[in-house]
């Protein structure tokens, strides 16, 4: 197998990276009662400022600045506000760029423009009196299909018991409009721009949001957002309501939706299986531990190729860690999608943790992706140097022919099972030399296998 590597531009879009959600939810009051001590509040802080992720999204409620809604009460001490701007602190000192999103309250329709002012009074109290300028995205209500319904026979039988009796789509166009014309009046914009709709969904339901995102909010300079957590085994699919065409097929599909100049970024993404709901991702085809499961780093990472071969200009995986997702779970409900498994659990590391930081560290945001001809190759041109990552996702080794575009030296790190540290458990940063190319080159690719390739100094 030959994959060339050109100096072609993929697009001209920007590059977002990748990143995580990152909510600060063992700062929490209640987060001790579960034994959380300052020794583990070090090792999360440390795992995440090592991760360095190129973005973020973190949760907001109103309610911990502005309990009243009365446009004029605000309380700045509050416990949840100020572990919010600890995290945003941490968060832009490692140049990590943030999407905020509005999680509550749920309040009638008329009271939406009172949520979306207190929200520009947060987002100027962090720049003009914090110091805080990480923000860059704003989203209002994560995942708002749920509230917010659209007119079609899709959404009319996915949400048959209570369609009725929920708030409408035009009464979110009519907010989100309302709130991009607030962000421009606040000074706000284009440093912060909506990311819209947020839509998770399963995929027919994703198409239909996104078809209306582009109708009715096209007009504005906003960031198109999506979640996706589909599973690529056709098995899964019984309902016509959550057919899926597969990662390629889809993520061709909204690009073209949204068109080739508009930032495109999937919110939230992971893995999940049989079995799973909000808090789990289930469990595989063979009833193994999904997101522990080796099959599962490998399907996952190969996913990511995909997604950014074909379309996606960043995606922000769910989520940082395990644990009790205070404030906004009951305690003892586990968030069980986390890069590394909770305190009872030895603060363990999942196998897809050692993939994805590696890609973190070598993808940075504002890098140019460039055009090659393989899906699982991943190429990007960043100021002053070149990366390529090259995987492979079959469990056997194979021998693959690389044409690289530069005749410069370099540097490989290799991330497989066998290289998964055992005892500081971070991630994988060891490489070797790697000669200059100078022709087409083979390369001996172990199953499993993510090889990464740094070339500095190119031009």
């Amino acid at each position: 197998m030959t994959i060339r590597i050109t100096a072609d531009p993929l697009r001209a879009r920007p590059f977002h990276g990748f990143g995580v959600q990152a909510d600060p939810i063992f700062l929490h009051p209640d987060a001790s009662q579960s034994g959380i001590t300052p020794a583990d509040l070090t090792l999360v802080e440390t795992r995440l400022r090592v991760l360095r992720p190129a973005n973020a999204r973190l949760f907001v409620d109103v309610r911990w600045f502005h309990p009243a809604l009365d446009g004029t009460t605000y309380e700045w001490n509050h416990p949840n506000y100020q572990n919010l701007l600890h995290q945003l602190r941490v968060l832009e000192s490692l140049g990590t760029a943030v999407n905020l999103v509005l999680f509550e309250p749920r309040t009638p329709v008329d009271q939406l423009p009172r949520l979306a002012e207190a929200m520009m009074i947060l987002l100027r109290r962090l720049l003009d009196t914090e110091g805080v300028g990480a923000v860059r995205w704003l989203t209002l209500y994560n995942e708002p299909d749920s509230q917010f319904v659209h007119d079609s026979p899709l959404a009319r039988e996915i949400f048959a018991k209570d369609y009725d009796t929920r708030k409408r789509w035009d009464d979110f166009v009519n907010w989100s409009r309302a709130t991009h014309a607030l962000l421009q009046r606040h000074g706000l914009y284009p440093r912060i721009r909506l990311a819209t709709p947020d839509c998770v969904w399963g995929h027919p339901m994703r198409v239909e949001r996104l078809k209306l995102a582009v109708r009715d909010l096209g007009d504005l300079d906003v960031t198109y957002s999506y979640h996706h957590y589909n599973p690529e085994w056709p098995a899964f699919y019984t309902s016509p309501l959550y057919a899926y065409p597969g990662i390629e097929a889809e993520t061709r599909l909204f690009r073209e939706l949204v068109g080739p100049d508009r930032e495109l970024i999937i919110w939230e993404t992971n893995a999940a299986g049989q079995h799973f709901n909000h808090l789990s991702p289930g469990v595989g085809p063979h009833g193994e531990d999904l997101l522990g499961s080796l099959a599962n780093a490998v399907d996952f990472t190969a996913k990511i190729f995909t997604m950014l071969n074909h379309g996606v200009d960043g995606l922000c995986l769910w989520c940082l860690s395990d644990g009790v997702y205070l404030p906004f779970v009951k305690p003892h409900h586990v968030m069980e999608f986390g890069l590394w498994r909770d305190k009872p659990h030895g603060w363990e590391p999942r196998p897809y943790y050692y993939y994805f930081a590696a890609l973190t560290h070598a993808f940075r945001p504002g890098a140019q992706l460039l055009r090659v001809t393989d899906t699982n190759t991943l190429a990007a041109r960043h100021a002053d140097s070149l990366t390529v990552a090259i995987f492979n996702p079959t469990a056997t080794e194979r021998h693959i022919t690389a044409e690289f575009p530069t005749t410069r030296p370099g540097t490989r790190l290799v991330v497989r099972p066998g290289t998964f540290p055992t005892t500081d458990r971070l991630p994988v940063t060891d490489t070797t030399p790697f000669p200059a190319p100078s022709g087409p080159l083979e390369l001996p690719m172990a199953g499993q296998e993510l090889s990464i390739f740094t070339f500095p100094e190119w031009t």
